[in-house]
């Protein structure tokens, strides 16, 4: 036993330098929210100067933080939470809670009564995920399973950015403790990442509200930030000034979310279930699963409506299960859960030593943040103030992430330059005489720091201490989290009371070293703490990484088979259609049919029997035999036949999405797989997809039978794209248009009908030649006659000539002088009119119709009444003239000849 003298306290302080000259990392790099429940990914494009959320190959912009394993192969994200209701014991969920934590921790306990999949004590008592896998028993860590959710995030990285990614920033809630932290780290190694820096969630959030919303903050700004995601919740304050992002304080609790209120909603409805039924499902998993599922679903519901149902057919031996919640018994359910939400609240201010009417902003962060009782309840403490609701909460802590690993990353300049201030969540220190905590660092100490305290020996002639380094709150070191220990030995002989001196050094991510030294001698121990019985050993890490490049080319074989039987499947599929017409079959003599069908018969019994089947090379041998048949048949000319390949898509979700998508000349109908060919501008067409006229380059289908006819930008449709006026918001595709907004398209005001781009953030509707709209339109010597507008509210020229005064619904076309204004559906009519008078050539610009011969488009620009400097022209409208030749008429037919006066109205009817 050893006590301090506190004779002094020196802080070194690592901030700003150790910032400035931060370790900078080659390659690609992307921030990633490992969450419990969801997770993100998102990147920072240098060309585009702003964050892009990545979505998967699902279309979703998070994925869930979900793993499960079958008779055949492994799941990561939708796949393996979509099949979690059949196959619960196997379906693995939650890592996050498990990770850096001991199998006899209370909350692992309690934990594990809830979890379909069974948990078991490992090794130096880590808890192990206990599973079967292609019908053998397999024993997992969480940083395993975590590991196999970061591969799945680097892979849709990787997909979007066409690139190989090595670095990531992941971020982790601001409570967990030295352990979780290491262990995160771990799970990066073993998915092939280099992890870069670990930085809070609540921190990440903060970075992405204030390059969002407060960049220009000259004077010091408190923001709040209140972070309740699936599994943890956080809280933190912190002040944004000139950039420089400073946390005060921060508290949380690592096992509270929304997974908590759904155990609470499962559980009132198993007593429910028990009550009517008089049959307890609590010790059946699939029942369980099936139930939370159904009980997830209605608490998203309750965010927005009162009442909802819950209904679960045959839920336990048959019996279906039908019941109501409203949102009132949905809050008492859970309102403890919420108190304690707001008691961790309050906690975070009075660490921080500032009164709530100081907070400038509370900002909203993570999915359960949308449930209304725990908005009311915030609202309520801090006096009505409004929150903050303008960043996704989904998406705004990947975001910030994706910010610092720019920051990170070499050759990345056009990137914000802010400074990360982060602290410490626990105290950390170490045991003296009488099992007291000796605290070095105290929690909410910014990080990076080094400090130095003085302790002295307490026996005389003492020649060595043991040191024990400890993090937690409690008085009792051995309440406390114990970190590691090490011994300095070597101390000459003295009286008690010789002075020691301890140095705690906290890194960026929060990583902890301590070191003492005797100072007469010179002797110096050290030791960074890595929990080594907790922590992987490098040849354990070793190992999980070679076990995920097995999972990894087992899911490629598994994929390579499930082609090949699907393209064989649609090759036999084919063939018995084409034989089944009288004019090919008749073609064939009975050896030439005999052929076929036991080709045929082959596939089949191959196809019928794929389970018992492992050689993905019989697959594709079968195939490559009806393909055989079918080539020496084409060659005879009995049959013409042309095999159609499988997996054409319109959609390519995986593709990198850029304002300029790179023309292909052969595309796939999506009626009926045909391909499609490219042709040059010609007469005006209605596309096929999104029911709108078109002038340019177009898709037309081969086939003689299929008139099928698509814009460029239809046929070239990505999954996620953007536009400038909307750079932060993502448009998905869909092939009608989703939710409620199915009106008209907010580009050209017309109805939808068909593909359309919607954008969730603002609920915006674009057909795709409306989301590439040309900026401008020019006159023959470049000056830009019309502009773009998102909304004007004038009057449209065109439809004021046809007699019809509306305002311009949707965007327009507004002159230079703002004087001259257009629908941009009226300036479509309008190049229609003049292609149908020949003012335009075959070479029509795609995105909206002008020409890009000069000539010509000086002609259409006139005949669009456009006049450079902005006035409307004077042409008498059509109209009037009518009711001019109408009056001559009358007058003619009274004092000359009517005959003539007709004629001329004849004339100039036909004219006009």
């Amino acid at each position: 036993y050893w006590f301090p003298v506190v004779t002094s306290s020196l802080p070194v302080s690592l901030r700003e330098p150790f910032l400035i000259m931060a370790k900078k990392y080659e390659g690609c790099a992307v921030g990633i929210d490992l969450g419990t429940t969801y997770s993100c990914v998102a990147v920072w494009l240098e060309q585009h100067c702003r964050v892009e959320i990545i979505h998967n190959d699902q279309g979703n912009n998070t994925t869930p933080s979900c793993v499960a394993f079958t008779d055949q192969q492994r799941l990561i994200g939708e796949a393996a939470k979509n099949q979690a209701a059949t196959n619960p014991e196997n379906t693995v969920f939650d890592a996050k809670r498990l990770i850096g934590r001991k199998f006899s921790d209370p909350v692992i306990q309690k934990d594990k009564m809830l979890w379909p999949f069974k948990v078991v004590a490992g090794i130096n008592d880590k808890p192990m995920i206990s599973l079967n896998y292609k019908g053998q028993e397999k024993h997992l860590l969480a940083e395993e399973v975590s590991s196999m959710v970061l591969i799945k995030m680097r892979e849709i990285a990787e997909a979007y950015l066409e690139t190989p990614v090595e670095n990531a920033v992941v971020t982790v809630p601001a409570y967990f403790n030295d352990s979780q932290r290491k262990a995160t780290i771990d799970a990066g190694a073993i998915a092939g990442l280099n992890v870069m820096r670990i930085i809070n969630e609540p921190t990440a959030a903060a970075i992405a509200y204030g390059l969002d919303k407060r960049t220009d903050c000259v004077e010091e700004r408190n923001i709040f930030i209140f972070d309740l995601g699936g599994g943890t919740f956080d809280v933190s304050l912190l002040t944004i000034k000139d950039k420089v992002f400073q946390v005060k304080a921060t508290a949380g609790n690592t096992h509270l979310g929304g997974e908590d209120f759904d155990n609470r909603m499962v559980n009132y409805f198993v007593q429910e279930f028990k009550r009517k039924n008089k049959v307890d499902i609590s010790g059946n998993p699939r029942a369980l699963r099936r139930l939370r599922s159904a009980c997830e679903r209605a608490k998203r519901i309750l965010s927005y409506a009162v009442t909802t149902n819950i209904e679960v057919d045959a839920l336990f031996q048959g019996v279906d299960f039908c019941s109501s919640i409203t949102r009132a018994k949905f809050e008492e359910i859970n309102m403890e859960l919420f108190e304690e939400c707001m008691e961790t609240v309050d906690r975070c201010l009075s660490d921080a030593n500032m009164d709530k009417s100081s907070v400038h902003d509370v900002v909203l962060v993570g999915g359960s943040s949308r449930i209304p009782k725990v908005q009311e309840l915030l609202q309520g403490f801090f006096d009505g103030k409004v929150l903050c609701k303008s960043i996704n909460p989904d998406e705004a802590v990947a975001y910030g992430a994706a910010v610092q690993a720019a920051l990170l990353s070499k050759g990345i300049v056009n990137v914000p330059n802010l400074v990360l201030l982060d602290i410490t969540p626990l105290s950390l220190g170490v045991s003296v005489q009488g099992d007291l905590m000796s605290v070095v660092i105290p929690r909410n100490t910014t990080i990076p720091v080094r400090r130095t305290k003085t302790y002295v020996t307490t026996e005389d002639n003492q020649s060595a201490v043991m040191i024990e380094v400890y993090e937690g709150e409690r008085t009792r070191a051995s309440d406390n989290n114990l970190l590691g220990f090490f011994t300095l030995s070597g101390i000459p002989p003295a009286p008690r009371g010789h002075p020691l001196y301890e140095t705690f050094d906290i890194d960026e991510n929060g990583i902890l070293s301590v070191s003492a030294e005797e100072e007469s001698t010179g002797n110096k121990n050290e030791i960074t703490i890595t929990n080594e019985k907790e922590r992987l050993s490098t040849k354990e890490i070793k190992r999980m990484i070679q076990e995920a490049e097995y999972y990894k080319a087992e899911d490629k074989k598994f994929l390579r088979k499930a082609k090949a039987m699907n393209d064989l499947d649609y090759y036999v599929y084919k063939i018995k259609n084409a034989l089944k017409k009288k004019d090919i079959s008749s073609k064939l003599c009975s050896k030439e049919k005999e052929n076929v069908s036991s080709a045929i018969a082959r596939a089949t019994d191959l196809l019928e029997d794929n389970n018992q089947q492992d050689d993905i090379v019989v697959f594709e041998d079968n195939l490559k035999e009806l393909e055989s048949i079918i080539e020496r048949m084409k060659a005879m000319g009995k049959i013409e036949f042309v095999y159609i390949h499988t997996h054409l898509s319109l959609i390519s979700s995986q593709s990198k999405v850029t304002r300029d998508i790179e023309m292909s000349t052969k595309k796939g109908c999506p009626s009926h797989a045909e391909a499609m060919q490219l042709k040059q501008p010609g007469a005006p067409f209605k596309c096929s997809g999104c029911k709108q006229m078109g002038f340019g380059p177009s898709y037309h289908c081969e086939s003689s039978n299929c008139s099928y006819v698509l814009h460029e930008e239809c046929a070239n449709a990505v999954s996620i794209a953007f536009h400038p006026f909307f750079s932060k918001s993502n448009f998905e595709f869909h092939e009608k248009a989703p939710g409620k907004r199915t009106r008209y398209c907010d580009g050209c005001g017309k109805d939808v009908l068909g593909f359309v781009y919607h954008c969730s953030t603002t609920g915006y509707d674009l057909h795709p030649c409306c989301l590439k709209l040309k900026h401008n339109i020019s006159d023959q010597e470049g000056r830009v006659t019309l502009e773009l507008c998102q909304k004007v509210p004038s009057k449209c020229v065109k439809c004021k000539h046809r007699n019809v005064v509306e305002r311009v619904k949707g965007w327009s076309y507004v002159s230079s002088g703002g004087d001259c204004c257009y629908h941009v559906s009226c300036v479509k009519e309008l190049i229609l009119e003049n292609w149908k008078k020949g003012y335009f050539s075959q070479e029509t610009n795609n995105s909206i119709g002008m020409s890009s011969d000069r000539e010509n488009t000086q002609v259409a620009l006139r005949s669009m009444e456009i006049v450079p400097s902005g006035r409307r022209s004077r042409r008498i409208n059509k109209y009037t003239k009518i009711a001019v030749l109408v009056f001559k008429l009358v007058v003619s037919a009274i004092f000359g000849n009517p005959i003539s006066a007709i004629a001329a109205l004849v004339e100039a009817l036909v004219t006009d």
